[in-house]
């Protein structure tokens, strides 16, 4: 009426809503629906359906099965819309998996020990070359199978080590030796120098991933020599072996910035060991 309508032309169509509903039916008739894909073929389904109705009514057996023939009912087939658009609204309830974020970053379980030392952080830097390189992929204190870095909190100390084993049971390894002094564990030996424990001296984060089906321990050795080579040498790149498929597959270039695939020639172990130890030098 606000609308300008007249007002018993509104009244009328709201009565004649309110007395309209759906009908029910009142017969105890059932029938039951067969439901198929429609299909231009199937046209001659409801007759065949019909003339089955009739050898069931012929037979003493079988005429209360049925008391109206089965009622042919078709449902729509896939087309072009329900393949592209979902008619289902999302439920408001349900939080979508947040994207990860590159980097390495602490677990946050309760009684992991690790966390307090593994700070977040999406760059792998380099006291020497001054150079951050970015991390590629999501890590934390589960992951495994990976090269990892420790930094002491009190001077330019970097370590670069390998694990096949979590983060976290590692960074136990080195409370254990530090605990017990061992002289001869790197890590635990470079605690006493500075007179501190262990979660104090330094912090943890993790470097690359190495695939295990691709790696062998071999090569697995060179990923870690070439990192442990990247924190000491301003090189912008070095080449690293990576088991490919064929004598004449890719090999992967592990440099600063990114990993680049390209066909070059292998690094070798013995000679990174060589230039790690002249780095070190």
């Amino acid at each position: 009426m606000n609308r300008g309508y007249p007002k018993a032309l509104v009244c009328s169509q709201i009565y004649r809503a309110q007395n309209s509903g759906p009908t029910t039916s009142t017969g105890t008739n059932i029938i039951i629906p067969l439901v198929t894909t429609y299909h231009p073929g199937l046209h001659k389904l409801e007759n065949l359906m019909k003339t089955g109705f009739s050898i069931l009514q012929s037979s003493t057996t079988t005429q209360y099965i049925f008391k109206e023939p089965p009622k042919v009912t078709y449902k729509q087939p896939a087309n072009l819309r329900n393949l592209l658009v979902k008619p289902k609204l999302p439920d408001p309830t349900i939080q979508p998996e947040p994207k990860q974020i590159s980097g390495s970053f602490p677990c946050n379980h309760t009684p992991c020990k690790t966390c307090t030392i593994h700070k977040p952080t999406n760059s792998f830097p380099s006291n020497i070359t001054k150079i951050n390189d970015p991390l590629r992929g999501h890590y934390t204190c589960d992951s495994q199978n990976l090269i990892y870095q420790l930094e002491c909190n009190h001077c330019q100390a970097q370590y670069i080590g390998l694990i096949t084993e979590t983060l976290r049971r590692r960074m136990n390894g080195y409370r254990h030796d530090t605990k017990m002094k061992n002289k001869d564990k790197p890590v635990a030996s470079h605690v006493r120098i500075h007179n501190l424990d262990f979660n104090h001296c330094y912090t943890t984060k993790l470097v690359e991933s190495l695939n295990k089906e691709i790696c062998n321990p071999s090569q697995q050795r060179i990923w870690e020599l070439a990192h442990q080579y990247i924190i000491k040498s301003r090189q912008a790149s070095i080449l690293v072996a990576v088991e490919p498929p064929s004598a004449d597959g890719p090999t992967a270039t592990l440099g600063l910035n990114e990993i680049k695939l390209r066909k070059a020639p292998l690094a070798k172990m013995e000679d990174l060991e060589a230039e790690v130890t002249a780095a070190d030098t």
